[in-house]
């Protein structure tokens, strides 16, 4: 079967979502699944270690707007390790445990969005997302495409993601170098 997610298209017979990745969170519409699999980012002056995550958010329930969509999306977050020791220790004060992972880096708000798709007019109880026919089905094309696009990651990095031109490079070198975020 053709799955195809950010650009990216893969024939696979079968998915197994739960060989790549691992449920960390699941309530209220919000979905977390956090890679098993760790990679390694090396070019002069950027080091660093790190996994993807699939987050699904219901929309609606994050805003209260009825009829909003379902955002599903793949994000590169850093290691906790790779990140700057004054980023780290944001980390470890605002989570309020010495032993941060992925999941802490990621919800504190230090990661990158690969790429992301919007499901609308989805009726089902959104309560479990994985219980959605059409999320399950997101999710089985990001898990068949994921290491592809991993391939390509300075393309997704070389984005803007705000008005002002920041790009994914930044994100990162800002959680890594401590180098500034925004560069007026």
């Amino acid at each position: 079967m053709m799955r195809e997610f950010g650009g990216v298209s893969a024939y696979v017979e079968e998915v197994k979502v739960e060989e790549h990745f691992e449920e960390r969170y699941n309530d209220a519409g919000y979905l977390f699944l956090l890679g098993k699999k760790e990679f390694q980012h090396e070019e002069e002056g950027l080091n660093f270690k790190y996994r993807y995550a699939i987050r699904v958010l219901d929309l609606e329930e994050l805003s209260g707007e009825e009829g909003a969509p379902i955002n599903i999306g793949l994000w590169l977050i850093p290691s906790p390790e790779s990140l700057c020791e004054e980023i780290r220790e944001s980390i470890i004060s605002t989570m309020g445990n010495e032993d941060i992972d992925y999941y802490d880096v990621s919800e504190y708000g230090i990661s990158v969005k690969m790429a992301d798709e919007y499901l609308e007019g989805i009726k089902e109880d959104k309560y479990n997302l994985d219980d959605i026919e059409a999320v399950r089905e997101r999710i089985e094309a990001i898990t068949a495409t994921y290491e592809s696009m991993d391939s390509m990651r300075g393309f997704y990095l070389d984005r803007s993601w705000n008005g002002i031109g920041t790009t994914g490079w930044d994100t990162l070198n800002n959680a890594i170098n401590n180098e500034p975020l925004f560069k007026f």
